[in-house]
């Protein structure tokens, strides 16, 4: 078996855990902690970099523990580093990526130059060599085999990662059946996660603003795109909708908006056109305004509620189920 570590959104845990069971069938969590898992399995570096529930994944070479720097004492597998030729070290201090000394630098890069073959390459690497330091006081080694792709540049401004839209959907317990919604659908990240891994009898993305439309239309297939008001889901008949996946307004960026009176008839609308047991999933800041809406909703039950932080931002994932 190979052990790996990957690392997640921060507050889903107990999901990861989940998730990794029901999808790695030989799969054997050796340990999780906030935001990151440790794990075996026989898979291999091509199907683990391809799990789609992670931010990023590694092959372990080595736990270390204390404040300083690990000494270099572990080996590199041939299989491991399979279709890379180039690497540099990337060091992680409490998810903030800092300086090494030179001199403890240079002597990483010669010894894995040394032990795996690869060659050194600072600016445009095939893949990386990270130290990774919690605040626990320990830290972890490992080979990234996960793309090294820089979201924020790819991403537009308020667009969800893909990793955060596809736990989106996973929570929602998407099924073959489902007709699916989402009226906030903005640049698509949800509908696509849906499209993407999990099959549905109608996936239907709708956004009150037409800007979003054309490129949606162009880009994503097999989804019905929709130029609807949220609030006023009037093509939309009573009960027709299994499951509701949103990123709906948080209030920061719209001026003059009523964010209460704009949750409540979301929330009304929502109760409106989903079926009896459907599943609601929102993503949100306005985590008082959400709990103070569903503490007095005869309409919907809290199943379950998640804290997370996106950009930055503290925020929650809310499942709610229709009564």
């Amino acid at each position: 078996m190979i052990t790996y570590f990957s690392t997640f959104i921060s507050g889903i845990s107990p999901i990861v855990e989940s998730w990794l069971k029901q999808n790695v069938s030989d799969v054997n969590i050796k340990d999780i902690l906030d935001g990151l898992v440790i794990y075996e399995t026989n898979n291999g570096v091509d199907v683990v970099r391809k799990f789609p529930i992670f931010n990023n994944s590694f092959v372990l070479f080595k736990k270390f523990t204390g404040s300083e720097l690990p000494t270099f004492d572990f080996r590199i597998e041939r299989i491991w580093i399979k279709g890379y030729k180039t690497f540099r070290v990337i060091y992680s201090n409490e998810n903030q990526i800092s300086k090494i000394n030179k001199h403890k630098l240079d002597k990483y890069e010669q010894n894995i130059i040394q032990v795996s073959g690869l060659k050194l390459d600072r600016t445009n690497p095939d893949t990386e060599i990270w130290i990774l330091k919690r605040s626990e006081e320990f830290g972890y080694v490992g080979l990234r085999i996960s793309q090294n792709i820089n979201l924020e540049k790819t991403l537009h401004k308020g667009e969800l990662r893909p990793q955060l839209a596809y736990f989106l959907n996973f929570i929602s317990e998407p099924k073959p059946i489902d007709i699916f919604l989402d009226p906030f659908v903005g640049y698509g990240s949800i509908p696509k996660a849906r499209a993407k891994y999990f099959p549905a009898k109608q996936i239907i993305a709708s956004d009150k603003d037409r800007t979003f439309l054309p490129n949606l239309k162009q880009n994503i297939k097999g989804i019905e795109i929709e130029n609807w008001d949220a609030l006023k889901l009037r093509d939309v008949q009573d009960n027709s909708i299994d499951k509701i996946v949103t990123d709906p307004p948080w209030g920061i960026f719209i001026k003059d908006l009523n964010i209460e009176d704009f949750y409540t008839k979301m929330l009304g609308e929502f109760a409106r056109v989903i079926k009896p047991n459907g599943i609601v999933v929102i993503l949100t800041s306005q985590k008082e305004l959400m709990n103070k809406l569903l503490n007095i909703s005869t309409d919907f039950n809290l199943n379950e509620k998640l804290d997370i932080l996106v950009s930055g931002k503290k925020s929650s994932i809310y499942k709610i189920i229709k009564k």
